[in-house]
């Protein structure tokens, strides 16, 4: 239930890709909407003033106080730009008692509002924007065009000419109103193209990061069989790469695991069944110790008491101790034995000693035995013979002799 759950909060990247760049683009489209509502026109009156001021540099230039006005300039070289920035362009001399022809149709009324700005009349409504030591530019409703015009009037500084241009705001505002409707179908159609390539580029992008999810969840159910197959060169290329050389990795190292897993588990069994058996073993010898020592203790209590006084009964005693000793002995011998499976051999420490002193010794401890058998046991040979050789654990007390001690010793 709680993996259900899981997996129904996973949201797809695809589509929070698409949520993000779709997200964005709006914003920019409504950014941009927004700064070409609110300051397109007031950029346009900028460019404007920009113009008038321009042209206020050229007709200055081309104003004289003692050669006089370049009419020539005038109405062929400075008429681009004024077809350029719809300017109208009037000029007078300093008593306004002449004015220069430069577009005839414009020429009376701009003269006339020169005048009369000059000496301060008609200049209520005016909305100054700036205002120079020569010059004054100003927004200004002209009734009798019914526009408002932005307007540029004062002295040119060479010649002290008085000067007037303008240019009508309505050509302004249409402009914005044109600009802010063609931005808009502009933004609606890059919007929904916008969001076609974005849907498209966001299941581009999400493709092979959805097959490394997919190839991940393979992998944690140690399914080493899926590839990554996308490919690229990006990041994601690569880590697919990563992927792929981890997952053969990984089942490499589970294989090997696996198998010293089993050789594990098969030791283990023996290591029980060995367990199993010694124990097995050693409830076994307790038991069988239990009777040739009590055969052993009961005839030799017998002997000690004198029970047998013939000499056969004495014989028949002797003869069950010796093989009930023998019993035991071999019960020993496999205690031993199983000692040394168990715990393996020790590595040996050869040391010097005398070979003649032990063999007398085990020749003194076997006498008995030997008499008993009616046997004569006796060591012949050297009184001292040094030999090197090593104690074998578990083994009685017995040496072991080296290879060259066996090939010289005989």
């Amino acid at each position: 239930m709680s993996e259900t759950v899981k997996k129904q909060k996973h949201r797809s990247i695809a589509l929070e890709l698409s949520v993000l760049f779709i997200g964005l683009l709006l914003m920019i489209m409504i950014a941009m909407l927004f700064m070409n509502n609110a300051y397109l026109t007031r950029f346009y009156e900028l460019r404007l003033q920009y113009t008038l001021k321009k042209a206020y540099t050229q007709v200055d230039q081309h104003v004289d106080a003692s050669d006089g006005v370049d009419i020539e300039y005038f109405r062929n070289e400075f008429r681009t730009l004024e077809h350029s920035g719809n300017i109208s362009l009037v000029v007078s001399d300093p008593e306004f008692s002449s004015v220069i022809e430069i577009r005839s149709e414009n020429d009376d009324v701009m003269a006339a509002r020169l005048n009369a700005y000059s000496m301060g009349i008609d200049q209520e409504e005016a909305t100054v924007i700036e205002q120079k030591e020569n010059y004054i530019i100003q927004k200004k409703y002209d009734d009798k065009y019914q526009m408002e015009f932005l307007e540029m009037w004062g002295t040119l500084p060479s010649s002290s000419y008085h000067f007037m241009m303008r240019i009508p705001m309505d050509s302004i505002r249409m402009n914005a109103r044109i600009s802010n409707e063609f931005i808009l179908y502009t933004i609606l159609l890059t919007g929904l193209v916008g969001i076609v390539l974005i849907g498209w580029l966001s299941r581009r992008i999400a493709r092979p990061v959805k097959e490394l999810t997919e190839l991940s969840a393979r992998m944690a159910n140690l399914d080493f069989d899926a590839k990554y197959t996308s490919g690229g060169r990006n990041e994601i290329g690569q880590l697919g790469d990563n992927f792929n050389r981890m997952s053969e990795t990984l089942e490499k190292t589970i294989s090997e695991l696996k198998t010293a897993n089993n050789e594990l588990q098969k030791n283990l069994d023996e290591k029980t069944k060995i367990d199993d058996m010694r124990r097995e073993f050693l409830s076994n010898v307790s038991h069988e110790l239990k009777t040739p020592l009590a055969l052993i203790q009961g005839y030799a209590e017998g002997l000690q008491d004198s029970v047998a006084d013939d000499p056969e009964s004495r014989e028949y005693y002797c003869e069950v101790i010796v093989d009930e000793a023998e019993k035991m002995n071999a019960l020993v011998q496999k205690l031993l034995t199983l000692n040394q499976l168990e715990f393996g051999e020790e590595e040996v420490e050869f040391v010097r000693f005398d070979l003649a002193e032990l063999i007398r010794g085990k020749v003194n401890s076997s006498r008995i035995l030997a008499d008993q058998k009616g046997a004569l046991l006796q060591y012949e040979g050297p009184a001292f013979l040094e030999v090197w050789g090593g104690r074998v654990q578990g083994g009685g007390g017995s040496y072991q002799l080296p290879e060259q001690c066996h090939q010289s010793c005989g």
